[in-house]
């Protein structure tokens, strides 16, 4: 379907050099980004019912994807609908797709609103940031954004998550919402 792709790939040869391994890891990037974005639309027209699939993940699956890479596809197919700025800056080749994993993955299902909110002023400053940089900022901005919409337990009560230790052998909680004193009084 692809002939010219076909073509291109059959006849790379990548020379042992850093430099060339990095252009072509770069290309590859921005056609997962392609791909990525023609997941989103074929999941947002529910194609993949078409070929009798309950979902884009199981038709991605019965495409010969893995679990993981079939979930991991399909959800940031998802929320990149979403983010228009952060796709199209994958597309262009200024997010690779580490990073594009990395804030996708911080973000979540629950921030993609706030985050395509502010996506235009924060892609800029993201995209020259190293991996490792770029997850502790990812990190900063999730605290921030979960402190800004504190969520609850099915069930009503507080949520939290465990944070590194304060007093040597001693758990450190950090409750993530607490509301009136009467969800405290029963187990």
């Amino acid at each position: 379907m692809f002939p010219a792709l076909q073509e291109a790939v059959e006849r790379l040869s990548i020379p042992l050099d850093g430099r060339a391994l990095e252009a072509v890891l770069a290309l590859r990037d921005r056609l997962e980004a392609t791909i990525a974005e023609a997941v989103g639309a074929f999941d947002a027209a529910s194609l993949w019912d078409v070929d009798l699939a309950t979902s884009m993940t199981a038709w991605l699956r019965q495409s010969g994807l893995s679990r993981r890479d079939a979930a991991r596809l399909a959800g940031h197919a998802k929320r990149l609908r979403s983010l228009p700025v952060t796709a199209g800056a994958w597309r262009a080749g200024e997010l690779s797709s580490g990073q594009v994993d990395t804030i996708l993955s911080v973000v979540g299902e629950r921030h993609v609103e706030r985050f395509a909110d502010h996506e235009a002023a924060l892609v800029p400053v993201l995209a020259p940031l190293g991996m490792q940089e770029l997850s502790r900022v990812m990190a900063e901005w999730r605290a921030k954004a979960d402190a800004l919409a504190p969520t609850w337990a099915p069930d009503g009560r507080a949520t939290f998550r465990h944070g590194g230790s304060v007093r040597e052998r001693e758990a450190h909680i950090i409750w993530r919402r607490i509301a009136s004193h009467d969800i405290l009084k029963q187990p």
